[in-house]
């Protein structure tokens, strides 16, 4: 009946060896808050989290406000075409070291209806690969720390309630999920999802591209013209300018597609 737990964690694996311990409480200073904090180092995977939940924000039960923070260091490897599973061989190999923050703040509307929106944030390290492997190409070009970021809205029905130290009911949630720069991210997943998605559909289709009505075809099309348009302002609108350097004069443009 203790409303917290210590628990060791291992992992064991071909690639992946080592542990670490967490401590979660349910009843944090006896007012039904929740926090969780883990820890883990081991050969692929390695970080700290932690979390906290407080179901009745300020008092207020139909309030609810939760916050997660992580930090993590992630080995990831690239295999090459048709290796076995006894026999892999790794073609690329590098590190994602990466730390992220969320928040989510809903209401309770009607005593059933659950309102809510929650934001994270990421940043992504992509490390160039390691000297202890033959390899190296990097699985990707590593550069400046990279901007991951999301903005879920999401709506459900929520028939849980705390217990004492106990949460127990029903939740089914549907959500909406938004990730581009005007969430202040550096990823655009529609635009990579939209080429994956005509690349798979060329294996069945190899006339796609000249589907005029298609309609993943006639976003690819505009995309091509946004960039086409682009190159031709650069080409009509960039000036140079000089610059004096120690190494005489040199010419330089800024352009921003």
């Amino acid at each position: 009946k203790a409303s917290w737990v210590v628990a060791p964690t291992f992992s064991v694996s071909n690639s992946n060896i080592g542990g670490g311990v967490l401590y979660a409480e349910s009843n944090l200073w006896g007012r039904s808050k929740k926090f969780a904090a883990a820890m883990q180092v081991s050969t692929a995977e390695s970080g700290l989290f932690v979390g906290y939940l407080d179901p009745n924000l300020f008092g207020f039960p139909p309030l609810r406000l939760s916050f997660e923070g992580q930090v993590r260091s992630d080995r990831v490897e690239e295999y090459r075409l048709g290796a076995s599973q006894e026999e892999p061989e790794v073609v690329r190999r590098t590190r994602l070291n990466s730390a992220s923050a969320a928040t989510e703040l809903s209401v309770m509307i009607a005593e059933r209806v659950r309102v809510g929106a929650k934001y994270r944030l990421m940043l992504i390290d992509a490390q160039a690969p390691g000297t202890d492997t033959p390899v190296t190409e990097p699985a990707f070009e590593p550069g400046d720390v990279q901007r991951d970021t999301s903005l879920r809205l999401l709506v459900g029905i929520d028939t849980r309630q705390n217990l004492h130290a106990v949460m127990e009911g029903l939740n089914i949630e549907g959500s909406l999920e938004f990730s581009d720069p005007g969430v202040w991210s550096n990823f655009r997943y529609k635009r990579f999802g939209l080429l994956y998605r005509l690349l798979w559909r060329l294996r069945e289709e190899p006339r796609l591209l000249a589907v005029a009505t298609d309609e993943d075809v006639t976003r690819a099309r505009n995309m091509q013209k946004a960039v086409d348009r682009d190159i031709h302002k650069m080409h009509a609108y960039v000036r140079f300018r000089e610059s004096q350097t120690p190494d005489g004069p040199v010419y330089i443009a800024w352009f921003e597609p």
